[in-house]
């Protein structure tokens, strides 16, 4: 009984050190510009402060729609269409979600390939 009363009372103290540390990083911790996270080396970058309402205005435009047409983007159709379903399906959680500022760069990784970064603030937009 004497080892569980000092086990409980360990994690006790380790629960209230966590909950001080989380308050005091949360509220004086460094907050960084998500450009600091991005490679200088990038080809483009695209950025929103609102992603999600940008999303639903491209997808609705008249050029999106003609470049879905063309079969040399026929990936990225299928990608982009299951975003819109996703987005569609789950309204009230988008609508939850605030999401901040949002980066998408390309990086070119050798002659013939290039690999694309996505950061998005989470925080921010809370």
């Amino acid at each position: 009984m004497k080892t569980l009363l000092k086990l409980l009372s360990w994690l006790f103290l380790l629960a209230v050190v966590a909950f001080a540390g989380y308050i005091y990083l949360g509220k004086s911790g460094e907050t960084r510009e998500i450009y600091s996270f991005d490679p200088s080396d990038f080809v483009y970058v695209i950025e929103s402060d609102q992603p999600v309402r940008d999303w639903k205005d491209l997808s609705d435009s008249e050029i999106w729609q003609f470049l879905k047409g063309i079969e040399y983007f026929g990936e990225v159709t299928e990608s982009a269409d299951y975003l819109d379903s996703l987005l569609q399906a789950n309204e009230t959680i988008v609508d939850f979600v605030k999401l901040g500022d949002m980066l998408i760069s390309s990086h070119i990784i050798s002659s013939q390939e290039y690999e694309m970064l996505f950061l998005v603030d989470i925080r921010g937009g809370m």
